[in-house]
C-alpha cells in the first residue's frame, strides 16, 4: 500500500467492517450530519435555565461516548489496552474518543432538536410575562 488515496482507505474500511456494515455506517454518519444540519439551523434559540447542570449532562454525554467509541473499537478489532505499544497508538486511542464522544454530542443535541415539544407563542407570552413580574 504505497499510495495513500481515499480509494484504498474505502478498500481497507470495507474489509475490516465487511461491505454491507461499511456502507450501513456510512449512510447513518450522513443521516446524522443532515439532521444535525438542520436541527441547528431550524431550531429556535431559547435562553437555558439552568446553563451549569446542562453544561455537567453534556460532559458526562461526551464521556460515555469516548468510553463507548474505545468499548467499540477494541470490541471489533483483536487488540486490547495492552498491545498499546507506542505514542502512534496513544495519539489513534486519543482520536477515536475525541471522535465518540463528538459524535454522541451531535446525536444527542440532535435527537433533543427533532423530539423536543416546542412551546406555544402564547405559553412563552405568558411565561416571559410570569417571570418578569416575579423579579
Amino acid at each position: 500500500m504505497k499510495d495513500f488515496t481515499l480509494g484504498s482507505l474505502l478498500a481497507v474500511f470495507s474489509e475490516m467492517l465487511g461491505a454491507g456494515m461499511f456502507w450501513l455506517l456510512v449512510l447513518l454518519a450522513l443521516l446524522l450530519v443532515v439532521a444535525f444540519i438542520y436541527v441547528l439551523f431550524k431550531r429556535p434559540r431559547a435562553a437555558p435555565k439552568h446553563r451549569q447542570l446542562r453544561h455537567f449532562i453534556r460532559l458526562i454525554i461526551a464521556a460515555v461516548g469516548a468510553v463507548a467509541a474505545i468499548a467499540a473499537v477494541l470490541a471489533i478489532s483483536s487488540s486490547t489496552l495492552a498491545n498499546i505499544g507506542g505514542p502512534i497508538d496513544v495519539m489513534a486511542l486519543a482520536a477515536i474518543a475525541l471522535l465518540g464522544s463528538a459524535v454522541l454530542m451531535m446525536l444527542v443535541y440532535t435527537l433533543q432538536g427533532l423530539f423536543t415539544i416546542k412551546r406555544s407563542s402564547s405559553n412563552t407570552a405568558a411565561h416571559t410575562a410570569n417571570t418578569q413580574q416575579t423579579s
